[in-house]
């Protein structure tokens, strides 16, 4: 209520702050998501806006990374497990998948080499 932030109440203050951080953090990623999907999309079609959302959560990540740091909830090794392993089921799904992914990209006209 008004009459809990007239007063001062910290800990409506720091809910207050808390989600203001948060739709900090889902702003930046939609305006990014929007942003770089339909650049990529004015660039090379379909695969540009799959490369585009991917860029995009890349970088709302620090956001997210500066929020959890600002309530001491960050833990780095999970964040590098995490990426690693997510980077070994991309790996393993694109060359599982590489035919498909040369079509795909042969079909936007993408000059490869």
């Amino acid at each position: 209520t008004t009459d809990n932030f007239l007063s001062g109440d910290t800990n409506y203050q720091e809910q207050l702050n808390l989600s203001r951080s948060q739709f900090l953090y889902s702003a930046t990623r939609a305006i990014l998501m929007v942003i770089l999907v339909i650049w990529g999309v004015a660039q090379v079609g379909l695969v540009g806006a799959i490369i585009g959302r991917g860029v995009a959560i890349a970088i709302a990540h620090v956001v997210l990374i500066w929020l959890a740091r600002k309530h001491h909830t960050w833990d780095p090794k999970h964040d590098i497990m995490f990426t690693l392993v997510g980077l070994a089921f991309g790996w393993m799904a694109i060359s599982m998948h590489w035919d498909v992914v040369i079509d795909m990209i042969a079909a936007t006209g993408i000059p490869m080499g």
